[in-house]
């Protein structure tokens, strides 16, 4: 194999960053040109790329950010975007790539943390990594019916200020578990993954992102500013022929409703934590909106 380069930050070099969404298409099938014409990717979202003649072979990214459990606030890394294109694997790329990165920021952060696929479950706790369940929080709406009208469709492009603005304005409500400072990725998931699923409600100025498969609705993220509660939201969601909501956030209450909590170790979704004490995270779920 010819030598290759570690290089730091891809994003301001056209040609690697291209690379880079060229490897993570093949790799996860998404893209992250979007989100940097927006301007969305910042100084929070670092690649750690191998590169051989201009072309990355091989990444692991890191995610600066603040989580907030029980109303502790924590300094958190993330790693993500961990792939190798398939001509190198089996070298130990992605092996070195982890003990670069941990080596410069494991004495920065309270803790490091990750998710990962069924096929790297044995991967991470070569590294020190602790696997965790996750409180899967789902509310039966079976006797629940939608009451009033008002539910729109939007435009992320249209809307694109707008959900900026409340974004950074957000009030996390009966949310357990959230990110202090969470706009770049939010704006991530809103210009990329949740365009087809962003609802608003203008009476509650309140932008809801669901899908529906068959009998349950997966709510997929609550923005606004002002307070509520699910059985507020229950009112405008299309939930007739609805049982069962599930929630990748946990609730920590959920008034006039039936809600159930469940840890779960779900292998396609695996989250991983290293750190001295991990206490705080026993029995918490990250919201999906912060996977990166």
């Amino acid at each position: 194999m010819k030598d290759y380069q570690l290089i730091t930050d891809i994003k301001k070099d056209e040609g690697l960053r291209k690379s880079f969404n060229c490897l993570a298409e093949m790799t996860f099938d998404i893209n992250f040109e979007t989100w940097y014409e927006l301007g969305y990717w910042q100084d929070n979202y670092i690649p750690y790329s191998y590169v051989i003649d201009n072309k990355v072979i091989a990444n692991v990214s890191v995610t600066k950010s603040e989580l907030v459990i029980d109303q502790e606030k924590y300094r958190m890394l993330q790693i993500g975007t961990v792939m190798t294109h398939k001509e190198y694997q089996k070298h130990g790329l992605s092996r070195k790539l982890m003990e670069h990165v941990l080596a410069e920021y494991q004495d920065q952060y309270d803790y490091i943390y990750l998710f990962a696929n069924e096929m790297v479950l044995d991967f991470y706790p070569k590294f020190g990594f602790k696997r965790l369940g996750e409180m899967e929080t789902v509310v039966d709406v079976s006797k629940s019916k939608t009451k009033k009208s008002g539910l729109e469709k939007t435009s992320f492009r249209e809307k694109k200020v707008d959900i900026e603005r409340l974004i950074s304005e957000r009030n996390q409500g009966n949310i357990r578990t959230y990110y202090a400072d969470n706009i770049t990725l939010s704006m991530f998931y809103y210009s990329t993954i949740f365009t087809e699923m962003t609802y608003y409600i203008q009476e509650l100025d309140m932008y809801v992102v669901f899908e529906v498969e068959g009998s349950r609705l997966y709510l997929m993220d609550i923005l606004t500013k002002r307070d509520w509660v699910l059985s507020d939201i229950l009112n405008y969601l299309p939930i007739e022929e609805i049982e069962i909501i599930e929630c990748p956030f946990e609730l920590t209450e959920c008034s006039e409703l039936e809600m159930k909590k469940e840890l779960r170790f779900i292998d396609d979704d695996a989250l991983f934590v290293l750190g001295k004490d991990l206490t705080p995270f026993e029995g918490i779920k990250i919201p999906l909106i912060g996977h990166a």
